[in-house]
């Protein structure tokens, strides 16, 4: 009785895990709306004015600003 109960358990449970699998499978995923013109001009502003930040070293604080009047 307790083998045909843990066979019983059993199948049932790889058959439930099976009937997810396949309807994981079956969902779709949400596609990716590319980024518009202007979202990728901000981008590349935004990464630049990162670059210039980073490169910004202790010579370049140094030499301080030259003042125009």
């Amino acid at each position: 009785m307790e083998f045909l109960s843990g066979v019983l358990l059993s199948a049932s449970f790889f058959g439930v895990f099976y009937c997810a699998y396949q309807m994981g499978k079956k969902s779709k995923r949400p596609t990716v709306a590319h980024p518009d013109e202007e979202g990728q001009k901000k981008a590349e502003r935004m990464r630049q004015g990162f670059e210039q930040l980073m490169t910004y070293d202790v010579h370049t604080a140094l030499k301080g600003k030259k003042v125009s009047e």
